[in-house]
């Protein structure tokens, strides 16, 4: 069974990916929670306290650890029933608190919400909070801080840096080209766990010389037909000179989702030499709902000609 942390970033992932690859000013629709620089940007105070008490219109938190403001060791959050965050009595979490004194509002919606596993994370995360809190806007500042997140080994930690990257509110992309190479690598280890490799294809494919280092290892010897997806959409969108024989390659592979995959990037970039191949799946395609697409590709590309 996959953890909460592992599930939040899986889903992050491929609602990005699902999204068209995100290019050079070019951005899915923002899904998720805000990244969390942005959050705390709006934060009056900031806080890591442990759950006290749930009343019906408040919550009270004990034992905590301001990293903003002064809210004290002890301080009530207003809690609407409508919208009650996943807290338990004891439960640590980071509070992101607005207002000038107790009762704060809560920044964070209800799925926002950072709750802490134990105090080995609690401290952890204070650490890791004081450094953004430190960066404030500077995307120089953050985004070195989100990919070590990102390749560290806090899920939750992984989980936030996934939604501040893809995520456009967060200002950090495109990535320079030196990093999107750095990105291109890791989504093609597959000795990385596969959220990280797909988070890192999408960030890889923010930048030409990212996207062509992605192409030119897609598919390797076991694809993923979310990665592969996500380079090829990426090099159709910034024109990369990689991918008419990343296409070629992956209209060839084994895996059924990456030939679709590479389907539906080839027939946006066509030749002739695609074309044959597309062709060829049409006709000897073994997935019948891809030779249907095969077919409908072709007759989409030969109805202007008719004309």
């Amino acid at each position: 069974m996959q953890s909460p942390g592992r599930s939040a970033l899986l889903v992050i992932a491929g609602l990005a990916l699902a999204g068209g690859a995100s290019a050079q000013g070019m951005h899915p629709l923002p899904a998720g929670p805000r990244p969390l620089h942005v959050r705390m940007a709006e934060a009056d105070a900031v806080a890591i306290g442990r759950v006290a008490e749930i009343g019906e219109g408040r919550i009270a938190v004990r034992d905590a650890v301001a990293l903003r403001g002064a809210p004290g060791a002890s301080f009530e959050v207003k809690r609407a029933p409508s919208q009650a965050p996943a807290l338990a009595v004891g439960a640590q979490a980071v509070f992101l608190l607005r207002g000038a004194r107790s009762p704060y509002v809560l920044i964070d919606a209800p799925p926002e919400l950072l709750v802490l596993r134990d105090e080995e994370s609690a401290a952890a995360w204070r650490a890791a909070l004081a450094r953004i809190l430190d960066a404030g806007d500077d995307p120089a500042r953050l985004l070195p801080i989100y990919l070590a997140w990102l390749d560290g080994d806090d899920e939750s930690m992984r989980h936030v840096a996934g939604a501040a990257l893809l995520d456009p509110r967060g200002k950090l992309t495109p990535l320079a080209a030196q990093e999107a190479v750095a990105r291109a690598h890791v989504a093609l280890d597959s000795s990385k766990g596969i959220e990280v490799r797909r988070v890192s294809a999408r960030l890889a494919g923010t930048n030409q010389a990212g996207a062509g280092a992605l192409l030119a290892g897609i598919p390797d010897a076991s694809p993923d037909a979310q990665i592969v997806n996500s380079a090829l959409s990426a090099g159709s969108l910034l024109k990369a000179p990689e991918l008419e024989a990343a296409l070629e390659r992956a209209l060839a592979n084994e895996d059924v989702e990456v030939r679709r995959a590479a389907l539906r990037v080839a027939s946006s970039t066509w030749s002739d030499r695609l074309a044959a191949m597309i062709r060829d799946l049409s006709e000897h395609e073994p997935d019948p709902a891809l030779r249907a697409e095969a077919a409908s590709a072709l007759l989409a590309h030969a109805q202007p000609e008719r004309r």
